[in-house]
């Protein structure tokens, strides 16, 4: 209510104040003489009223504002068009008569369109543009057309020919061309694992490489596709040195131990020192690429030749490896007070070890490097009163030994890798003992060790694998799997045709534990004609790989995609070192 109040006092304010002139007159109106617009009514100003003076609708014009002088007038309309211009609306020709646009010329009834002049400019009835001219030719496709009566019409179907339409080489101008045919006549190519023929121009299967355990692949240095089973190739040995000669590897003396530069393919396989100058120190390199086999002499600090190694003293226990991220070798042993670094050069350099290593009595050990972890593990080995029943770890950046997991199963001759991104270790047969090693067994059966678990799982090998030991292992992370090699059955140490000795291959899927065979058993050499006691030796052939009862050690080489595997060939062969090429593995996996 004190709202409504006000505005009413306020309206009444506002009329009191309008009724007021200066000396109590009314106020005018407008003001004498000035003009405005009222629609089309110029009015004027007379007597304090607004009376018309002027009606321009009348006048055919219209009120508006001067456009010079902004006052209210009367003004000529703009007119609509242009007294006899021209213009087209769709295919009308349209002239403008007396301010308006009429039609001028139905151009479509003429057969043409309404458009501009190319010569004058203007609007204008124009023939319509030629379909094509006379007699030229085009391609649709693998249709030839020509030119006929202003249409195109099909002058030859070069597909019926088995040839195409396109631009003549020579002329440019559109023609029927022989096609480019699909194939070379009897030349092979693989799709997928199907080895193909070019018969007549089509590729035709030839063989389906899968169906008979083979790949299709093609050779890089002639480019020929064939079906090829997977095979192990050797690698030829020349040793170039002036004391030293032979077409063997130069290896420690109590298993094979290695280290491998994947980018320039050069293995370091061995540390030693001079026979005369035990100052003389130099580390064994073997070049993949060329066989050479070669000395790398050692200045800087390098170990002593006399650094014990294991075995009181002894340099049999040699752990080498090629550490990825420094570029350079190392070279220890579990019990040597140092681990021995080597730059490219030979530039060596020593870092203390320390913690709790393994014993130093045990020979034959089990051991493998993991540069993703930085670490260095060993599971196995013989000892005095038994078998190895410890994962050790060797912290490849501090030097310091620790026991990462006990009371593990005795195990001697096993195989070990380990996975890095789940940390699992995975041991490979070998044999066993519960009497202090008086007597063993032979496993037929995989540990699967969590070091950060209490426990341990353990699984049996396929009953087509059966038990062995001396089996050589290695992990391709890039596809989940592990592959195994060999191995062997030893019943006799001297009378090995007693014995069984593998060169067959496995891979061990680590997704679902799966285990699949890729190479079958084939004779690895032969047993020799009895000795004076009845013995028979196995003589291994190196074209293999053959190692008998020897222990080799298999490594992963992502950087070519292949497995290397060195080991000693018996009787004189010794150690050989061969390779074999991984690409298209799924395919025999079913993956």
């Amino acid at each position: 209510m004190r709202i409504m109040t006000l505005r009413v006092c306020l309206l009444s304010l506002a009329l009191s104040l309008a009724a007021c002139g200066g000396e109590g007159d009314p106020d005018p109106v407008c003001q004498e003489g000035q003009t405005r617009c009222q629609g089309d009514l110029l009015e004027r100003c007379q007597n304090n009223a607004w009376q018309t003076d002027t009606d321009c609708g009348q006048l055919g014009q219209s009120c508006g504002a001067d456009p010079l002088t902004g006052d209210p007038a009367c003004l000529e309309d703009t007119p609509v068009c242009t007294e006899d211009s021209l213009r087209c609306t769709g295919d009308l020709l349209e002239r403008c008569v007396n301010d308006a646009w009429q039609t001028d010329t139905d151009c479509g009834s003429r057969g043409q369109s309404c458009g501009t002049d190319p010569t004058s400019g203007a609007p204008a009835c124009l023939a319509d543009t030629p379909n094509c001219t006379e007699n030229s030719l085009r391609c649709t496709g693998d249709l030839l057309e020509r030119c006929v009566n202003d249409a195109w019409q099909t002058d030859t179907d070069c597909g019926l020919l088995g040839q195409s339409c396109g631009a003549e080489p020579t002329s440019g101008d559109p023609a029927c061309l022989a096609g480019t045919p699909n194939c070379t006549e009897d030349s092979l190519r693989c799709t997928g694992d199907l080895l193909e023929r070019c018969v007549e121009d089509v590729w035709q299967t030839e063989s389906d490489c899968l169906a008979f355990g083979e790949l299709c692949r093609v050779d890089e240095a002639s480019g020929l596709a064939a079906c090829e089973a997977l095979s192990w190739n050797r690698i030829l040995i020349e040793i170039d040195d002036p004391i030293v000669n032979g077409s063997s590897l130069m290896t420690p003396i109590d298993g094979i131990s290695y280290g491998h530069d994947q980018t320039n393919d050069i293995f370091a396989t061995s540390f030693g020192s001079a026979y005369d100058d035990p100052s003389v120190l130099f580390l064994w390199l073997f070049d993949g690429a060329s066989g050479r086999h070669f000395k790398r002499f050692l200045s800087g600090d390098p170990m002593a030749a006399n650094a014990p190694f294991c075995v009181g003293g002894e340099d049999w226990c040699q752990y080498i490896g090629f550490d990825p991220v420094f570029s350079d070798w190392t070279v220890l042993g579990p019990s040597s007070p140092t681990m021995m670094r080597i730059d490219e050069n030979g530039l060596a350099s020593q870092q203390a070890t320390s913690g709790n290593r393994p014993p130093d009595s045990w020979i034959n050990r089990t051991f493998r490097h993991d540069w993703i972890s930085r670490k260095l593990w060993e599971y196995g080995a013989v000892g005095p009163s038994g078998f190895g029943h410890t994962l050790y770890a060797f912290d490849m950046d501090s030097g310091f030994w620790s026991e990462a997991k006990t009371r593990l199963p005795q195990v001697m001759d096993n195989c070990l890798v380990v996975d890095a991104v789940t940390g699992l270790h995975y041991s490979f047969g070998g044999k066993t003992t519960d009497d202090g090693g008086y007597s063993s067994t032979l496993l037929d059966s995989y540990l699967i060790i969590d070091p950060q678990s209490d426990s341990f799982e353990e699984q049996l090998l396929p009953v087509a694998m059966g038990a062995r030991r001396s089996m050589s292992c290695a992990l391709d992370a890039n596809r989940g799997l592990i592959f195994l090699l060999g191995g062997s059955v030893v019943r006799d140490n001297w009378n090995e045709v007693e014995n069984d000795y593998h060169n067959d291959l496995w891979a061990y899927r680590l997704s679902d534990g799966v285990f699949f065979q890729i190479l079958e058993d084939t004779p690895g050499g032969i047993f020799l004609e009895p000795d004076s006691y009845g013995d028979r030796s196995f003589e291994g052939d190196p074209e293999g790989p053959n190692f008998g009862m020897n222990v080799a050690k298999m490594t992963y080489d992502p950087a070519a995609d292949r497995l290397l595997v060195i080991g000693a060939v018996p009787i004189f062969t010794h150690e050989q070192v061969y390779w074999m090429e991984l690409e298209g593995i799924e395919a025999l996996l079913g993956q």
